[in-house]
């Protein structure tokens, strides 16, 4: 990785040049590359609509990692998809990851992993996925994280009217250095004419998107989703125990520097306040980005820590909790935050990214800075459990403004290009 960075803050650095002239020649140079790609004629078969519509549209969903939101959001896309029949599904992901996917009525392809990101993960990805692709023959790919859509775009620029692509948040909005940020910009933008389109899972994302230089034709903005539960308990008396001096709260992600919960941890560590709080953990470690050095000895005294559970088991302890706590510092959109209201919790969150589309300071939760630990204290010194309490009384009615699992597929499907029937 630091021979990668290294190799990056070279090249880049032309394009940050103040000379004008070189940032031209660095963004002549990656348009060459694309057209480059582009000379590669496309794969015959990938029309936006079939010529015979009596033979089932094919879709492959790609990505190099889904544990976490990814999982959610791909699991409740695909249960929308299996209603149709003309389509037949697939998914190409980490063979670790295959638990996680509810494969009936489904095709499973996998790629051995269980290496951190890397090389030799990289090309254990391509060769698999040049197996699968080749073998499965769809009509779209729908290619899910950064990572994906890098290497299937890259490699295989053939496919690119077959390709979907949606980020799950962009990789430069990550806390980096400028450098690398127009770096990521820059190839988002170029690989963008080897797509046919993007989604955008906020209107976060989407201004993102033209930001950097992506064609409006190419983007369409098909917010986050999740369908209601049954059941919108969210009633008092299921409440963890303790008295009104103890606040509940749930974080539910992946333990890595973009959920922050070291943040989270930092701030509870050192707080003054009157109040005890208690902090119910749900996940876990993904790749190898998750090091909570010291801070381990404090989510071990101050929470209960579940691991990664199933949805019903997940949903159970979010309702039980007094709030859902995200310290996100980058956040395309948050599903687990629209996940919490439907269950009628309210949502502490950060002000990261697409999660003030969902979440309305006073009203179903609270808002804090991004990365600022003091910021996030002063938020735990004011929550009041029987402020709390009324706004889970008011969720009780919360439908997301209406926007319904079903308008939310059919935007998926218009993203496609194939027929809506």
């Amino acid at each position: 990785m630091k021979r990668l960075d290294f190799l990056l803050n070279l090249v880049m650095g032309f394009a940050v040049n103040r000379n004008l002239a070189w940032k031209l020649w660095w963004e002549r140079l990656c348009s060459a590359v694309v057209k480059l790609l582009c000379v590669i004629p496309p794969v015959n078969g990938c029309l936006n609509l079939r010529n015979n519509m009596d033979s089932p549209s094919k879709i492959l969903h790609v990505s190099e990692m889904i544990k976490g939101g990814t999982a959610t959001y791909l699991n409740s896309l695909l249960q929308l998809q299996k209603q149709r029949d003309n389509r037949k599904l697939a998914v190409f992901i980490p063979a670790s990851h295959a638990i996680y996917i509810d494969s009936k009525n489904l095709e499973v392809f996998t790629f051995p992993d269980g290496e951190a990101r890397g090389l030799v993960r990289c090309l254990k990805f391509l060769f698999y996925y040049s197996k699968a692709i080749n073998s499965y023959n769809p009509d779209k790919v729908h290619l899910h994280g950064s990572v994906a859509g890098f290497l299937c775009r890259f490699f295989f620029p053939s496919f690119r009217e077959k390709y979907i692509y949606c980020s799950h948040g962009w990789v430069f909005e990550k806390k980096m250095s400028k450098v690398k940020k127009m770096a990521f910009r820059f190839v988002e933008k170029l690989l963008s004419h080897l797509t046919y389109r993007i989604v955008c899972i906020s209107k976060n994302d989407y201004d993102l998107g033209l930001g950097c230089g992506i064609p409006p034709s190419k983007l369409s903005l098909v917010k986050n989703n999740v369908p209601k539960p049954i059941k919108n308990i969210s009633s008092n008396e299921l409440r963890f125990p303790g008295g009104e001096n103890v606040i509940h709260l749930c974080f539910m992600g992946r333990f890595d520097y973009q959920k922050g919960l070291d943040i989270l941890l930092t701030a509870l560590k050192s707080i003054e306040s009157d109040k005890v709080f208690h902090l119910h953990v749900i996940g876990g470690g993904v790749l190898d980005d998750t090091n909570l050095g010291d801070l381990q000895d404090v989510l071990s005294k101050l929470s209960t820590e579940y691991g990664w559970l199933s949805g019903e088991q997940s949903s159970e302890i979010i309702r039980r909790a007094d709030a859902l706590i995200m310290p996100s510092r980058w956040e395309g959109f948050g599903l687990v935050a629209l996940e919490s209201l439907y269950l009628g919790t309210p949502v502490i969150c950060s002000d990261a990214g697409g999660l003030l589309e969902t979440v309305t300071h006073g009203e179903n939760g609270l808002v804090f800075k991004a990365d600022d630990v003091q910021s996030l204290q002063e938020c735990l010194r004011c929550l009041n459990l029987e402020d709390l309490i009324k706004m889970k009384e008011k969720l009780k009615d919360f439908d997301n403004g209406g926007y319904t699992m079903d308008e939310f597929e059919q935007k998926i499907e218009e993203s496609y290009g194939l027929a809506i029937s």
